[in-house]
């Protein structure tokens, strides 16, 4: 409980499919468990980057090299097209409340063209007899170096200063 689990979603086809929408349900427990609701969960569509794009815009990129990055968050709405031999991927977030009991989630994602549903995949998570804390006991820890730790205990000398990172 207190998580968000993720997984992704690739669609493919041999040949071009147009007006594609994924749906998400409500998923169902077992033992008498509740439903984790579609309101906790977030689909998101993975877009890609050329990381050898050159700077300036104007120009093509020589060697393309096309890599997953922005998640831009999908609109209920939203419709998207495969082209043949390329992966449409999405990316989903389930988050587990807190007071989710223990037990085996059941749903399903719908991938559907207009009414038609052209794909139904199975999915499931298990929630486990725990909880994660409300609030992170790790901090994050942001612009570690050397030089502020030193600054951050006044070290000054080398000695100080060596002291210091070999504790660290």
């Amino acid at each position: 409980g207190n998580e968000c689990e993720a997984t992704q979603i690739v669609l493919r086809s041999a040949t071009p499919v147009e007006g594609l929408r994924v749906a998400l349900s409500d998923w169902r427990g077992d033992k008498g468990a509740t439903t984790l609701p579609v309101g906790e969960m977030r689909l998101y569509h993975v877009e890609y980057v050329d990381i050898n794009a050159p700077f300036d815009v104007t120009k093509p990129s020589e060697k393309p090299l096309m890599r997953p990055d922005p998640l831009p968050p999908v609109q209920a709405d939203e419709r998207f097209a495969v082209q043949p031999g390329r992966n449409l991927v999405f990316w989903l977030s389930v988050r587990v409340p807190a007071e989710a009991r223990p037990g085996l989630y059941k749903g399903q994602v719908r991938v559907l063209q207009g009414d038609k549903v052209m794909e139904t995949l199975p999915a499931q998570l298990r929630v486990r007899a725990f909880q994660l804390p409300q609030r992170p006991i790790l901090q994050s820890l942001v612009s570690f170096s050397e030089g502020t730790i030193y600054k951050a205990h006044g070290a000054k000398t080398p000695e100080d200063k060596e002291k210091l990172i070999r504790l660290y």
